[in-house]
Order: structure tokens, then sequence, then C-alpha cells
């Protein structure tokens, strides 16, 4: 058997991490590793633009996105601005997703014109908004683009900050838009030489918006983060600290799990369901009292999120079954409220190991919302249908359509034959394969090699937690959990050692398999990943489930 160190380095192996000096960065619980902003193209004209309005005490608005990457980007840069502007001269722009859509448009930048604003700085958007640009440069406003979207059409006429800049000279381009906010916010303090503690105190946003906007817990990333949820778990700030508190999570031990699955969706919530505002107000109060009555409505907003989601992947799963079940791309006609098809359409893309957009009347018009498996580019399938759209965008998982009604057919049946004419290429292209980093025999488990990839943290896109499997062992059933079964748990035996396992979500499919009809001492391999699950102040070892495999190879 190999100890935890071996473990651990054939882990980071794995990983391109094998010099000594990537290994202490990576494990680091400060790493080093970041870039200096001024290296970003177009750094240094927005930091003279910003400082110059400022300086003649011009308006600035931060104009952002409705979801938490665009929420904590606003809320970054205006507590920056804030800390060197006069009073009144900062304020922001978060437009609705439901009757303006997202990034800039032309309405609301007549309304802020009119409103005396002199200078726009977009978060989270704009990179390809050239027409609108071109417009607040008509009617008078000057405008600073920070972004990091994808640049596959024609770029905004502006100041950019947006490391996909083909000719953007930054070392790491996996930023999100609240990491570009806060590249520009490091470069303002260097330019003015304001308190470094205003820098360290905005890293919590960075960090919540890192994990919530799924880009790769890599390079810069990693550090940022890392030192993102240190500030979180200090508690100093109160809108996360006390949103924590109303959603059950202890503050001080708060992971980028809790994070990815609590902190952003009670964000996202507001923009989805109601108005994105509500986030940002609650995360810059300092006022106890609002912010604890505002996290409720968060988290009542959140509810009726899970509520009319639930329902619309119901509905969606019914049109499915008696129109679509053979269907290799599922286009879904649907009643879906606009704020969770984005979610419904991921769930059936799971669900089904199918690309799937989600289509619902808005204003005489469709709306629609895509999601896609790994295999399968649904931005370049939409691309080569560009003639039907009155506007389009996304990358390769996800994408947005605005269309008539007349075109949906024609969209379909070219989705379709697309589709098919990729599955002639590679015949493989739906298999589902549980992936796993590394073998380990039962007695490798232990608390101690839990903690140490704990070190490894924080985990998400590009560094998920690692997952191993365990051939032949012997499982017991202890017990279903859940409103409805949903989660079990289980014992592996081998070796005369025994493991608790749980699984979230197959409860129900795992004891019709494996423990149904009294079964007892079944030999299966089990892949999963190391938890420590803590209890009265005891803790042990557990492994979270991914998927059982029995002896002939059934999932």
């Amino acid at each position: 058997m190999r100890n935890k160190d071996e473990i651990i380095k054939t882990l980071l192996a794995k990983r391109g991490i094998v010099k000594d000096e990537e290994v202490t960065e990576y494990l680091s619980l400060l790493p080093q590793k970041t870039y200096d902003p001024f290296l970003m193209l177009g750094m240094r004209e927005a930091v003279d633009v910003i400082c110059e309005s400022i300086d003649n005490k011009e308006k600035i608005c931060v104009y952002g996105d409705y979801d938490c990457d665009g929420v904590t980007s606003v809320c970054l840069l205006t507590a920056v601005l804030e800390e060197i502007a006069t009073e009144g001269q900062i304020s922001y722009y978060i437009p609705s997703r439901f009757s303006e859509g997202y990034g800039l448009n032309k309405g609301a930048l007549k309304k802020l014109k009119d409103d005396g604003i002199s200078l726009v700085i977009t978060v989270d958007c704009g990179s390809v908004s050239y027409d609108e640009v071109e417009y607040a440069k008509e009617i008078g406003l000057k405008i600073i683009v920070t972004d990091h979207h994808n640049i596959d059409d024609r770029k905004a006429d502006c100041i950019l900050l947006n490391p996909k800049q083909e000719e953007c000279p930054y070392p790491f381009d996996g930023l999100c838009g609240c990491g570009v906010a806060y590249k520009l916010a490091q470069a303002l303090q260097r330019h003015i030489g304001f308190d470094r503690s205003v820098i360290i105190r905005i890293l919590d946003f960075v960090g919540v918006a890192t994990i919530g906007d799924i880009v790769p817990l890599v390079d810069e990333n990693r550090t940022i983060t890392k030192y993102g949820l240190n500030e979180i778990r200090r508690g100093n700030r109160a809108g996360l600290r006390i949103l924590s508190e109303t959603i059950s999570l202890k503050t001080e031990e708060i992971s980028s799990t809790n994070i990815a699955f609590g902190i952003v969706p009670h964000i996202n919530a507001c923009g989805r369901i109601e108005d994105a505002k509500l986030a940002v107000e609650m995360l810059k109060s300092s006022k106890e009292k609002e912010i604890r009555d505002k996290a409720n409505k968060i988290a009542y907003l959140n509810s009726k999120r899970k509520s009319r989601q639930d329902d619309a992947f119901k509905r969606c799963m019914d049109i499915v079954n008696k129109d679509q079940k053979d269907a290799d791309f599922k286009v879904i006609k649907a009643d879906v409220h606009e704020g969770v098809a984005g979610i419904v359409a991921g769930k059936l893309k799971d669900e089904f190991n199918r690309p799937c957009i989600i289509v619902t009347e808005s204003d005489g018009k469709l709306k629609g919302t895509g999601r896609s498996i790994p295999e399968v580019n649904i931005y370049e399938l939409l691309k080569k249908n560009e003639e039907l759209f009155i506007r389009f965008g996304g990358h390769k998982s996800a994408c947005g359509f605005l269309m008539e009604a007349k075109n949906l057919e024609v969209l379909q049946k070219s989705l379709q034959k697309d589709l098919s004419d990729l599955k002639k290429k590679n015949k493989g292209i739906f298999d589902v394969e549980v992936a796993y980093d590394m073998e380990l025999e039962i007695g490798e488990v232990s608390i101690e090699l839990a903690r140490e990839i704990q070190l490894m943290e924080p985990f998400g896109e590009g560094n998920n937690s690692p997952s191993f499997r365990l051939n032949d062992v012997n499982v017991e059933f202890r017990r279903s959990m859940g409103k409805n079964y949903e989660h079990i748990k289980f014992l592996a035996h081998g070796d005369g050692i025994a493991v608790e396992c749980i699984s979230f979500g197959d409860g129900n499919e795992i004891y019709r398999k494996f423990f149904n009809n009294g079964k007892k001492n079944l030999t299966v391999d089990l892949i999963g990943n190391l938890d420590i699950n803590t209890f009265n102040g005891n803790s042990k070892v557990q492994i979270l489930v991914n998927a059982v495999i029995d002896k002939r190879g059934e999932n």
C-alpha cells in the first residue's frame, strides 16, 4: 500500500504539477502566482481616463450583468471607486433580464446620459457591443469595457480590458469578469497609492465570482480564490456572513463547494426571479437589520426559483418523452420562466447526455437557451445558422438567441442534421464514462489522506476534486435519506476495513439495483471522492459516491 504522500504526488503529476516549486505553490495556503495588472492591454489608458474623470468630479456609472459574476463585479468596482471619488460621484446600473436582456443597451445608455453620467465602465459584459458603444460615444458618453467573454465578432471600439483579446499580452486569459475588474482595481491602487487593505478586502467578491462563473481554477485564479476564501472565512463582509448564516452555512468553514452550491445560486436567484440589484444592495450594506431582511428575501427568491425550476423540468421531460424521445438534439418549445430556462436546459442535457435548447415565446419572438455536452460545440452549430437569428451568442457549452417563430422548424432540422453528421465522424460521441483520477485500495482510504487532499482546494472547473476507484469491495446497506429517499448511506468493506459511503441523488437507483430483495455481501467497484464528515466534534473519512459498478460492469 502507498502512503498519503505518494498518492498526493501521483495526483499532482496527473495535473501536470511535478517540479518542487510548482508543488509548493499549488499546495501553499499563501500562493504568490499573480501578474502585473498593467500587462493587460488598455489598462494604462483605462486608469488615466478614470483618474481624470474623478479629478474633474464627473459622474461615473459601473454597468454590470445580472448574474453572480456581474453582481460581484459591480460591488467590487464601486467599492474601490468610492474610496477615491467624492460622495455621490459613483453609481451602478444592472439591466433587467426580462425587459432589457444581457449587456449594454441603448435605452439604458440614454438614461444614464440624461442622469448626468459622463463615464460608463462595464463589468462582465460589452466586448462585442460595437453598436452600443458607438451610440454611447455619439451621445457624449465616455466608455471603458471590462470583460472576459470570447471575442468572436466585431469588438467594441473603445478602451477594452479583456485578456481574451488576441493582441493582449496578459499571461493568463482565464479570469472571470470580476477577476478583470479586480485587476483594474489593482492598477488604480498602484497608480494612486491608496490603502492596499482596500484591495485585500474585495478579494471575497473575486473568490465568489471565480467559483460561480465556472472559470478554470488554475494559475492566477487559484491564487485569487484562495485569498478570497480566507477573506470570506474572516466574516468581515456582513452581507456574505449573514447570507451564509441564513442558508445554514458556517462562515469560518466555507469551502468552494459551499459557494458553488449555496452562495452563488442565491445571488443568481435575484436576477433570475426579480432584480439583481437586491443582491448588490445586500452585499454593499453595512446595516445588519437591512442585510438580514434582504438575505431572507433572497432565500425566499431562491426557493421560488427552485420551485419554478422543478415544475419546468417536469413539463419539459413530458414534452421530450412524448415528442422527442429519439431526437439527438433536444429542441423544446415550452412555457418556461426565462430566469430558469438555462438551468432546466442544463438538467435535461445531463439527464439525456444530449445537447438541449429550450425555446420560449417573448413579445412575439422566440428566445432560446441552450446547454451542450463536451463533445458538441453548440456555439459552432448555431453560428452555422446565424441568418436565422435576430441575435445570438454563447460559447462551446452554452448559447442564447432571439429569433422569429417561423425560423424554429428550419433551425431544428439543421441542428439534427449537423448532429447526425457529427455522429458519423465520432460514433462514441454520446458514450458516458465515469472518469476517475486513480485507483485506491480500501486500506489507503484515511482521514489523513482526505486532509491532504483538502490542501488541493479550491476545487472547481479545471481543478476537480480527485476521484478514486476502489475495486472489489463488499457493500452493506445502512439507510436511505431525503424526502423522497433520494440519498443513501452504506458501508464498503475490504481487508477488515469498513468505510462509510454516501450517495446524493442516486439513492433510489442504488438501493433498487444493489440492496433490494435482501441482497447482501455484494462485491462492487466504487468511484467517488474522499470527504471528511464532522459531527459533534468527531471527524471521520467518508466516500462521496459517484458510481457503483457491479462485477458485470453495469453502473
